[in-house]
This record gives C-alpha cells, sequence and structure tokens, in this order.
C-alpha cells in the first residue's frame, strides 16, 4: 500500500514516501523498533483496516520492491492492535471472496464499532461529501431515510465497510429514490445531465445555488438507486467507486436511463474529519442538526 496513519480512528492519511514518514514519525518510538532479531523495523497503522503495517523498502530497496510501500503486520503494536477479522477484509489484503451488499462480518469488533461511532458523530461532513459527489442537496427527510437504511442494513458490519467510504455507504444502502422534487447544484454533473432530458424540467427555488427536478408537462418516471460497489488495488493503489443508476421503472421492469460513477477517495473523509477546518464547518444550524438526528438515530452499540 502507499499509505499510512499513525493512529487507529480518525486519523489523518498519508502518503507514503520516505519524506513523509520520517516527517510525520521523526523516526522515533513506537514507529521505529528493533527486535528481537536485532532488526530494524518501521510501523504505522494502515489506513483501511486499521492494522498495524511494516513499512518495507525504506532505506533498503529489493529487486522486487523497487519504491517504499506497506504491509499488513500481524503483530500488536503500542499504537495498533491487530484485527484479524478487519484484516481479511482490508482492501490490501490478499483475500478474495464473494461480495454482495448483503455480505455481513459475523463478529462485531473494535473496528466495526468504529466505523459506525466515526459515522454518527461526523454524519454532517458525510452528508456534505454525499452533496458535493451526487450533485443533490440532502434535505433532513433523506438524511433520516440514510441513517434509517444504513442502521437497518446494519451498514457498519458489510465485508467492505470501513473508516474511510462510510459516507458513500449511506449511499449505497440507500433504497430506491424518486428524483421529482430534488434539489440539484447548478454546478454539478448531474444538472448538466438532467437539462439534456426531454422529460426533465429544472425550475426556480429560493436558493440561488439549486434548481428543483420537476415533470416536463407529465408525470416524471425517474428514480436513482447506487449499485455497484468495486474495489480493486492497481500498482500498491486503492481505486474504489460506486455507480449511481437513473432509472425509470414500468410494470416492475427497471430501464437504466443513464449512470454516473462515483469515485470514492481513500483521503477525503479521513483527512476532513481530522482536519481544524472540522469544527469550524460544524458551527452552523443545520450541521448542528444534522448531527442531533446522528445521535438520535444511532444508539451506541
Amino acid at each position: 500500500m502507499k499509505r499510512f496513519k499513525l493512529r487507529t480512528g480518525k486519523h489523518q492519511v498519508f502518503g507514503l514516501t520516505r519524506e513523509n514518514y520520517e516527517e510525520e514519525t521523526q523516526l522515533q518510538l513506537p514507529y521505529r523498533e528493533v527486535g528481537q532479531d536485532k532488526r530494524t523495523r518501521y510501523l504505522a497503522v494502515c489506513p483501511s483496516c486499521d492494522n498495524p503495517i511494516q513499512i518495507i523498502g525504506l532505506y533498503s530497496k529489493a529487486d522486487n520492491s523497487p519504491s517504499v510501500y506497506g504491509k499488513h503486520y500481524n503483530k500488536d503494536t503500542k499504537f495498533a492492535k491487530y484485527n484479524e477479522q478487519a484484516y481479511y477484509f482490508c482492501p490490501y489484503a490478499a483475500h478474495r471472496y464473494q461480495v454482495t451488499a448483503e455480505s455481513r462480518k459475523e463478529h462485531l469488533t473494535d473496528y466495526e464499532r468504529n466505523v459506525y461511532n466515526i459515522l454518527r458523530d461526523n454524519f454532517d461532513i458525510a452528508i456534505n461529501i454525499i452533496q458535493q459527489d451526487t450533485g443533490i442537496f440532502i434535505s433532513e427527510k433523506m438524511a433520516r431515510q440514510m441513517l434509517f437504511d444504513f442502521c437497518s442494513c446494519e451498514g457498519h458490519m458489510y465485508y467492505w465497510a470501513t473508516i474511510y467510504n462510510a459516507p458513500w455507504l449511506l449511499l449505497f444502502f440507500l433504497s430506491t429514490k424518486n428524483c421529482y422534487g430534488l434539489l440539484i447544484d447548478k454546478e454539478s454533473r448531474l444538472y448538466e445531465i438532467l437539462s439534456q432530458r426531454p422529460e426533465i424540467r429544472l425550475v426556480d427555488t429560493r436558493y440561488d445555488r439549486y434548481k428543483q427536478i420537476s415533470g416536463n408537462g407529465s408525470f416524471l418516471n425517474m428514480s436513482f438507486k447506487v449499485l455497484k460497489h468495486r474495489r480493486s488495488i492497481v500498482d500498491d493503489r486503492l481505486k474504489e467507486s460506486m455507480s449511481m443508476n437513473f432509472i425509470q421503472t414500468t410494470d416492475y421492469i427497471a430501464n437504466v436511463l443513464f449512470s454516473m460513477k462515483i469515485e470514492i477517495n481513500e483521503y477525503r473523509f479521513l483527512n476532513w474529519i481530522s482536519s481544524e477546518k472540522a469544527q469550524k464547518y460544524r458551527g452552523n444550524t443545520r450541521n448542528q442538526r444534522l448531527l442531533q438526528i446522528a445521535r438520535e438515530m444511532m444508539p451506541d452499540l
């Protein structure tokens, strides 16, 4: 892997270079340790599964490892305990298994509880990310529906649920949503697409930034559903995406009108919630209300 953290949970993710690793750890304990075999090991945390990782090739490179990378380290460290279940479902692990939206882990561990708690405690930021990526304004009603669906599906136990992709899982587990009445950001890709659809009329609202979806003289038969959660490792880097399908249903048969691919950034959510701007961002009334909704709907596990 080409990224690392220094702590488990909601901590910043760094690109894995020698310069970054030296700067962030200062090569001090507990990140630099000498084992019983007298060998020096450089350690950190996997940004995906919160397990310890060992940094390989930091100062000496083998022919088969031309650059610095991290690999899982199956021992406890002072800053991260080894969690076998979390490792098994980590995208950087070598395991291969069939995954569907219904796939759930057998055991609730601290990792899955952390996914749940961090989503609850940062629900306002998660909603903002969804709005940015889809162009859809998330009303309080839809935010509640997202949380209801996520919790009823036990989204935190989903095979591929991680701390970093939690915002997008709110979309993934959301039940099919009718498009009529949705507010669309005029600067978004979705707005451009909808502007070209003959069955769509985009009407003005009291918000300068948004227009509202309406039918163009007839009933609007259009809904959206997020499907096809995909992830792979390419050159030690995680590639992850979902497909947002806009569908028309006739006689119970769904026809896909168009799709938007949603790319999931491994840095984005964690770096936002661990930054100083997170507290400044959540100071307004709407964000406080979203956090209150999350606290109401997501009791302690």
